[in-house]
């Protein structure tokens, strides 16, 4: 059973097998080992009340990271918040669709999230210290903080327009970002990185730039299928800058072949 499965698919079983714990991570460039929710998700599937009475669950992984994974299943892992991460892209969205309007309205909004819980359960991991507590018990101050960073991010990128009393405009590179899920990063790297006569190879070369296709990583084994499609003018009609041995060249090379 695999995480992507586990937690993709309502699939009960009798018993699951976990063969492995080293994963590929696209973003790490290399392999880790699979996360304890990750175990604790897939486990779920063995025995799931009202499709079965009893379930059994099996790991399979080197006897080196044995008495790790028995700590850890034994013991209750805390869910950290990774809201902070994205902010910036749910504030568009939210901006977008008009119910935030300022950094009060987004500093509210940040009390109806997980985010939130966590901030008083373990506020070490967010930066709080004990005398913001004191000064501020609702932590307005540090709400309005993560607000005003994840809104200039999104000022600087053209997204969002501030004013000088902090209230909130969306821009129409904005609400397109909102309304087709682009990520902010994304739509920042197209209205800044498109020049009027922009030839056909550097449009590819920017849309392969995406941040959508950061965890896209090329491998050895497919570079000479990579280069065999990147010079058959037939397959890619359009120059791929910069090789197949990148990102953005590979997405230019398979978006061809698609097309």
């Amino acid at each position: 059973c695999t995480a992507t499965l586990a937690c993709g698919v309502n699939l009960p079983a009798r018993s699951v097998i976990i063969k492995g714990t080293s994963i590929f991570d696209s973003q790490a460039g290399g392999y880790k080992d699979l996360g304890i929710l990750d175990v604790q998700q897939i486990f779920g599937r063995a025995g799931r009340p009202g499709f079965d009475t009893k379930g059994h669950a099996t790991l399979i992984t080197e006897h080196a990271k044995l008495n790790q994974y028995l700590r850890l299943l034994l013991h209750q892992m805390p869910i950290e918040s990774k809201f902070l991460e994205n902010m910036a892209n749910s504030l568009n969205a939210e901006i977008s669709m008009g119910n935030i309007s300022s950094e009060k309205d987004a500093a509210d909004w940040l009390r109806y999230t997980y985010l939130f819980v966590r901030f008083f359960r373990t506020p070490q991991k967010y930066g709080i210290t004990q005398q913001d507590f004191d000064t501020d018990p609702t932590l307005e101050k540090k709400r309005r903080e993560f607000a005003n960073e994840a809104a200039q991010k999104l000022c600087n990128a053209r997204l969002i327009r501030i004013d000088n009393n902090k209230n909130y405009n969306a821009t129409d590179l904005g609400r397109v970002a909102a309304r087709f899920y682009v990520d902010w990063e994304t739509a920042e790297n197209f209205s800044k990185g498109t020049v009027k006569g922009m030839s056909d190879d550097r449009i590819l070369a920017l849309f392969g730039k995406s941040h959508e296709f950061q965890q896209l990583k090329t491998r050895d084994d497919e570079q000479a299928e990579l280069e065999t499609l990147m010079n058959d003018p037939e397959v890619c009609p359009v120059r791929v800058l910069g090789g197949s041995d990148n990102t953005y060249g590979k997405v230019a090379i398979l978006l061809q072949v698609y097309l």
